[in-house]
């Protein structure tokens, strides 16, 4: 915990499957991004770097725990002790031509309001919609993202899924950022 306010917060417990050893492995997540100011000057976004271990709970608030749903690798727990399942990832730069058995095409109104929330809570930006946020505003957010991808170079849309997962560990620059999303939901979100 890093502040007297996060002690008054549910904490939930993430833990890193892949961790050996003695010493835990060392993950960052954005927790904020900002978009440019009026001079134009891209402000850094927020981080939090987090070590994790596979057998030691590291504590966090629901918001930031969120954001280790993106692989199958962490494992993330509610106060409660009940696992949450990590958000299944498609690659959209493939086009779909087929559907494994478990697999169906839905569109975003049609999951629950839960498996919603986990996958808003991934992608960056999703700081501003709260546990408590209704179907149709997280539906919303969905659309808003997805539609903000669409006028995106291929490199710059691969780059903006990848950023939504584990693999870039906090490597992401205030300007890179802001060049992908210029037209993103989350800027929207921070503006309003």
């Amino acid at each position: 915990m890093s502040d007297a306010k996060d002690a008054k917060k549910v904490m939930y417990s993430v833990f890193d499957m892949n961790q050996r050893g003695e010493k835990g492995r060392k993950h960052d997540i954005i927790t904020k991004f900002y978009p440019k100011d009026l001079s134009g000057h891209q402000p850094e976004p927020e981080t939090q770097t987090y070590e994790l271990f596979s057998e030691k709970p590291c504590e966090m608030t629901m918001e930031h725990a969120m954001k280790f749903l993106v692989a199958p690798e962490f494992k993330v727990l509610k106060p409660d002790g009940t696992r949450i399942m990590w958000v299944t990832k498609m690659d959209l730069s493939r086009p779909l031509t087929a559907l494994k058995d478990d697999e169906l095409v839905v569109s975003y109104s049609e999951l629950s309001r839960d498996a919603l929330f986990r996958r808003v809570k991934v992608l960056p930006g999703s700081e501003e919609i709260k546990e408590g946020a209704k179907h149709q505003e997280l539906v919303d957010f969905m659309v808003a993202w997805r539609a903000s991808l669409k006028g995106m170079t291929e490199g710059d849309r691969v780059l903006a899924e990848k950023m939504a997962g584990p693999g870039l560990d906090g490597a992401m620059t205030g300007d890179m950022l802001n060049k992908m999303f210029d037209k993103s939901p989350m800027v929207a979100h921070q503006s309003a």
